[in-house]
């Protein structure tokens, strides 16, 4: 699928086109990169500058026109069911990409899952305007002896989510960025 940075559909309930720059500076084209919650406006930019493997429990979000390692893992109890998972996720990858499974608190599954976490990889959590994703960063932060960063756009929790997250920093520091003052 062909990829335009400049007519892509950004927003909605996917991505800003901030958060993805925001990665492109964080990891090199071509990195291995593991996306929790798949969707098109994501995956298809990630796809497009990324070996991508995406994550997604909803079989509609499915698109093999996509250039990505797709691993389909329905929701068992809290989170995806690991049997689908541990067949294809690589050992080692960049960045893990926190979008699903979708909505608000049901992506704290990850706390018991750390063992599929690399100790170097960078961690990037999407919609961290809303309460429950914010706390999973911090508590994500702290159970890896990370620091939190958090963009988030000056957004209150009712507003449009595409353009908060949080970076998982190894750097001691602790701050929340307004993106437009960058």
């Amino acid at each position: 699928m062909k990829f335009n940075i400049d007519t892509h559909n950004w927003g909605g309930s996917g991505i800003g086109r901030t958060v993805f720059e925001f990665i492109c500076d964080l990891i090199p084209a071509g990195s291995t990169m593991v996306e929790l919650g798949g969707g098109a406006c994501s995956t298809i930019a990630f796809a497009s500058r990324y070996n991508l493997y995406t994550i997604e429990e909803s079989p509609q979000f499915i698109a093999p026109n996509i250039n990505t390692t797709w691993i389909y893992a329905p929701k068992k109890g809290d989170w995806y069911n690991r049997g689908s998972i541990n067949k294809l996720i690589p050992k080692k990858y960049n960045l893990l990409f926190i979008d699903g499974p979708s909505g608000a608190g049901n992506r704290n599954g990850v706390l018991n899952n750390m063992d599929l976490i690399p100790p170097d990889c960078e961690i990037v959590l999407h919609d961290t305007c809303r309460e429950e994703e914010r706390w999973l960063a911090i508590e994500l932060a702290k159970t890896l002896s990370k620091t939190p960063l958090f963009y988030d756009n000056g957004l209150k929790p009712t507003e449009s989510m595409n353009d908060s997250w949080c970076h998982l920093s190894k750097k001691n520091i602790s701050q929340t960025v307004d993106i437009q003052q960058q």
